[in-house]
C-alpha cells in the first residue's frame, strides 16, 4: 500500500493516506509477466491539484465513466485499457468520476 501511496504522488501531485486508496485486483502482463496492481483513491481533489510528474506523464483529464466509455468507442483511449479498467473499477463504472493518465510509454 505504500508504493501505491507513493506513485500516486509522484505521478500526480496527489498526497493520499493509506485508507484512502482501495485495492481493485492485479493484471498480469503476459508474456513479460510483470504484475499490475490497481487501486482507487478516494481522496477529493480538482484538476488544480494535479502536477505531472515530468518525463513520464503527458496530460490527464479527469471523466465520467460514460465519458471514458465514448473515448474508448471514438478512439481515443487504449480499447485494451478501457476494458481492463471496467473490469477492475465495476463498482464505480456506473456513476463516479475516474481520472484518466495518458502515459508516453504506451507499453
Amino acid at each position: 500500500m505504500q508504493g501505491a501511496v507513493r506513485e500516486l504522488s509522484e505521478e500526480t501531485g496527489l498526497t493520499a493516506q493509506e485508507d484512502e486508496l482501495a485495492y481493485c485486483g492485479t493484471i498480469v502482463r503476459t508474456p513479460s509477466g510483470c504484475l499490475y496492481d490497481f487501486y482507487l483513491y478516494k481522496g477529493d481533489f480538482s484538476e488544480k491539484d494535479i502536477t505531472l510528474q515530468g518525463g513520464e506523464m503527458v496530460d490527464f483529464r479527469l471523466v465520467t465513466p460514460k465519458e471514458l466509455y465514448k473515448m474508448a468507442m471514438d478512439g481515443e483511449f487504449l480499447d485494451f485499457v478501457y476494458h481492463r479498467i471496467k473490469a477492475l473499477y465495476s463498482t464505480i463504472m456506473g456513476g463516479r468520476t475516474a481520472g484518466v493518465n495518458h502515459r508516453k510509454d504506451r507499453s
